[in-house]
């Protein structure tokens, strides 16, 4: 069979709409019109059959033409009169065959034909427009093609589903494309909203045609009138379907996915901010092992306050302290790393001492008048064991010997026998006798400077303009004093003595209050400093060497002895919940400030690493910010996202410590109806005791929720994380109202309809 004999339309008659024949479909010989058949040859079942398989290959061209949908309904509509004529009508087969047939033909002809209706309505509109005959032909079509239509295909799944999607797909993709253009304006307002549904209402009752009885004038004003009224109040029905599945949904992820509530939740307490996820990236720990909160890397009043309300709830509260105490922990354990053990420290201070020992023996060692001359004794005794004549020279030496022998007796001052062993020098002309009286007078003065460079300089920044301040001027006629009073009878000052005025220069300032000197004071008296380093330097060559490596050396058990009263079990400390030692910041501050004004500081390296603890312990201030009250059910908490109302009333505030009021309501009851309807006396009792059980398990999802909001937001990173999580699940969810859209479109359409019409 050829497909145009499928698809051909019928030829028209001018007394009536002609039918397709059975023969061109059946393959049968021509018989009279189905009309004419007498009742004895067509049964009055067989011709009403008949008249509706005609009419469905007329509802068939007419929607579908050639198309290939309009093949396989044809086809369909092909299986299914065979399948009538040479089957009973009670056969199984046969009526599966019929309803298979029927749906498949009723889809796509019904999609296509209340899609065709625009046209036909708006040809329509036009032609009474037009007026005359003009009117009356399209009327006549507009009938003749529902007539024929609803006479073909019968009501079912198929049909019905076709309907809609031919309702609602042409007005959804025009009223969708003039939006997106920007020809119809985003309703802002529920008054726009309702407002624009109705014109769009009215709109599409417009472009109905118009079917049944009465004026066309009436028949299209109750349509546009249908049609306006339609839109609003379908509007709120959407809204509520929208609410259910959205509520549905919630109740499903609160079970399924805790994680994702949980985001949620930490998405309204701490993501408000649009900046908040790149300042939680960016924000680094102070300390190696800490973990900064969500408030403590992005603070804010808000942050805060969101944070001391997990802090104070008892669902998070546990989760926060344990973070405390890790914290506390890696902080600790910097500090017990700096401090060392005891033998770190003992190993630091005998490097320090076997670096420092040969120069401070050499030329920093006070000697005594006996050691000295003793040792000028020597050098006497050396040139006099040596072979010489027995000249003035001789004798000069010979009366050195027993000046010294006198002074190491105790019977001559040395003050005294220093001009006399000057006067036997001059007398002296042989280099042997002139290099022992020069040695003998290098062991007397051994370790011994003339101060005058270092007085003169004291002299001179005496007199002026940092010298004449009240703490500066006292200082320096302290320190000259304590010079010239260490001088000797030829002027001169053991070189310890002006090594330990140049290391306690700080404390010649003195104030009257008994306050430390500030360091502006002390720099100046840096020149003084420097002056008196450069005059060591000279007599004892290597002495700026010596304090560089004394300090260098200095640094690791400054660093240790400074750290070291940090961990002072007698200092006043507390314990925290773990029952370790907390690390207090204004002890810390203490250590630090006497490391700024500490001779030989600790290393640099030491400091920062304190800095950085510090800096931590700061931190961890942010947190303690009292921000009004903060707690279950206060302001702050309810500023969180609580999900669709369904939700809350089933689990409520995961926070609160209860479920919602809905859980034990649905939950009592429920299980009371099933009790009831056991036949058993206190079965009823027995299922609202089971149905009590609801809100235990609403309650242990909560648990699951709160756990997850605590452990999330005591990590900037996981808080980060959570964030990015739920802002990527707002955008993947589709619009709450689609659903509602497309019901209330399908109901606006169906509704301008003429009465009588069906899908």
């Amino acid at each position: 069979m050829k497909l145009s004999e499928l698809t051909a339309a019928p030829q028209q008659t001018a007394s009536s709409p002609a039918r397709m024949k059975l023969s061109d479909l059946t393959g049968q010989a021509p018989a009279a019109p189905v009309e004419q058949l007498p009742t004895q040859v067509v049964h009055a079942g067989d011709q009403q059959r008949a008249e509706q398989g005609a009419n469905r290959t007329i509802a068939i061209n007419d929607s579908l033409g050639s198309s290939p949908l309009g093949l396989v309904a044809a086809l369909a509509n092909l299986a299914r009169m065979k399948t009538d004529a040479s089957l009973p009508e009670d056969s199984t087969l046969r009526k599966v065959v019929d309803t298979t047939a029927d749906n498949a033909i009723g889809a796509p002809v019904a999609a296509m034909h209340h899609a065709q209706n625009i046209p036909v309505g708006l040809g329509q509109l036009v032609a009474h427009g037009i007026g005359g005959g003009a009117a009356d032909a399209a009327d006549r079509f507009a009938r003749d093609r529902e007539e024929t239509y609803q006479s073909g295909i019968p009501t079912n799944p198929g049909s019905v589903a076709g309907a809609i999607v031919g309702e609602v797909a042409p007005f959804a993709a025009g009223i969708g494309s003039l939006r997106a253009a920007g020809v119809i304006p985003k309703a802002e307002t529920t008054l726009q909203k309702l407002g624009q549904l109705a014109v769009e209402g009215g709109a599409i009752g417009a472009a109905q045609p118009a079917l049944g009885d009465g004026s066309f004038a009436a028949q299209k004003a109750l349509q546009v009138g249908t049609g306006a009224a339609t839109g609003p109040v379908l509007h709120g029905i959407g809204k509520g379907a929208g609410a259910i599945r959205s509520g549905v949904s919630d109740v499903l992820e609160h079970v399924r996915d805790p994680q994702a509530i949980a985001d949620r939740q930490i998405l309204a307490r701490f993501g408000n901010d649009p900046q908040a996820v790149a300042n939680l990236r960016a924000a680094v720990p102070d300390v190696p092992g800490e973990r900064l909160t969500a408030a403590q890397a992005n603070p804010s009043p808000e942050a805060v306050a969101q944070e001391r309300v997990l802090r104070n709830n008892p669902a998070t509260a546990a989760d926060f302290v344990r973070g405390d105490n890790a914290n506390n922990a890696a902080r600790m354990d910097v500090v017990t790393k700096l401090a060392g053990t005891d033998a770190d420290l003992e190993a630091a201070k005998l490097a320090r001492k076997q670096a420092a020992q040969p120069f401070i023996d050499q030329h920093l060692t006070p000697a005594t008048p006996e050691i000295r001359w003793n040792d000028a004794g020597k050098q006497i005794d050396d040139a006099l064991n040596k072979p010489m004549t027995r000249g003035d020279d001789y004798r000069a030496l010979q009366e050195a010997r027993g000046i010294v022998a006198k002074v190491k007796g105790g019977t001559l001052q040395e003050d005294d026998a220093y001009p006399m062993l000057q006067e036997l020098e001059q007398s002296v002309s042989s280099p042997r006798a002139q290099k022992a009286f020069a040695s003998a007078f290098g062991s007397i003065d051994r370790n011994m400077i003339d101060p005058t460079p270092i007085i003169n300089q004291l002299a001179l920044l005496r007199n002026t303009g940092q010298g004449a301040r009240a703490t500066i001027r006292p200082a320096l006629d302290a320190i000259a004093n304590t010079i010239k009073e260490s001088q000797n009878t030829r002027g001169k000052v053991p070189v310890d003595v002006l090594d330990s005025v140049r290391q306690n220069i700080k404390d010649y300032i003195v104030k009257p209050n008994g306050a430390l000197a500030s360091g502006q004071e002390i720099a100046a008296l840096d020149p003084v400093k420097a002056k008196l380093t450069a005059l060591i330097d000279a007599h004892a060559p290597g002495y700026s060497d010596y304090l560089a490596t004394y300090a260098r050396n200095s640094e690791p058990i400054n660093t240790m002895e400074s750290v070291r009263k940090l961990l002072d079990p007698n200092s006043p400390h507390s314990l925290n919940a773990a029952g370790d030692p907390q690390l207090a910041i204004t002890r810390l501050r203490q250590v630090l400030r006497g490391d700024d004004k500490a001779r030989y500081p600790m290393s640099d390296a030491a400091r920062k690493q304190l800095d950085a603890v510090r800096a931590s312990l700061e931190r961890r201030m942010i947190s303690d910010n009292k921000l009004a009250a903060s707690g279950p059910g206060t302001a702050a908490d309810l500023q969180a996202g609580q999900g669709s109302a369904i939700g809350r009333g089933l689990f409520g505030d995961p926070l609160a410590g209860k479920p919602g009021a809905l859980s034990r309501s649905i939950g009592i009851g429920l299980g009371g109806t099933l009790g009831h309807m056991i036949p058993v006396p206190g079965a009823g009792i027995a299922g609202a005791m089971l149905g009590g059980l609801l809100p235990e398990a609403a309650q242990g999802v909560n648990a699951k929720i709160a756990q997850r909001i605590g452990s999330t937001a005591l990590d900037s990173q996981a808080t980060a994380d959570s964030i990015e999580r739920a802002l990527l699940k707002q955008a993947q969810k589709k619009k709450p109202g689609a659903l509602g859209d497309l019901l209330m479109l399908e109901g606006q359409v169906h509704g301008a309809q003429s009465q009588g019409q069906r899908p």
